[in-house]
């Protein structure tokens, strides 16, 4: 059962970005900034967003090939988040600051920009986490599983 009106979906564009309600709302402003066009959850939903529940959003956003940008790092690891995301097909970034100011959360996306602009039109399905201090982790690349990262030993 959706809880989205479908004409409260704005008409896909190139550089859109959908954002998820726990992150701050005003990060917005910041993601404007960087070129792109973010939709916010309380755009399409009611009552902000609030109470919407994980797989609705992935499902749409899946479906018209929006990137998503949240803080919740575990829909890799909840089984019927992560088939959604395979199902639909939806490309999702999650940064991994769960009590981070809006500036932390745009330092940690100013971090990533690049990896981000890239990333945003690669093959759907996919999660990255975004973490603070490391690079990107890939935790799903397309039809794959989720993989554990492998330290390549160093030639001499």
């Amino acid at each position: 059962m959706s809880l989205t009106i479908e004409s409260s979906w704005p008409q896909w564009r190139d550089n859109q970005i959908f954002v998820d309600a726990c992150l701050s709302k005003r990060i917005m402003t910041g993601i404007r900034m960087l070129g792109w066009d973010p939709i916010w959850i309380g755009q399409v939903y009611p009552n902000e967003g609030q109470r919407v529940p994980d797989l609705d959003w992935i499902e749409q956003c899946g479906m018209r090939g929006i990137p998503v940008l949240t803080k919740n790092v575990d829909i890799a690891s909840v089984r019927e988040e992560f088939d959604a995301v395979l199902e639909h097909g939806a490309r999702i970034f999650a940064l991994d600051v769960q009590r981070a100011s809006m500036f932390a959360q745009m330092a940690v996306i100013g971090r990533h920009y690049f990896n981000l602009r890239s990333r945003m039109k690669s093959p759907a399905p996919c999660f990255w986490e975004l973490p603070v201090f490391t690079p990107p982790v890939k935790r799903i690349d397309g039809a794959r599983r989720p993989t554990r990262r492998r330290r390549l030993k160093r030639r001499r």
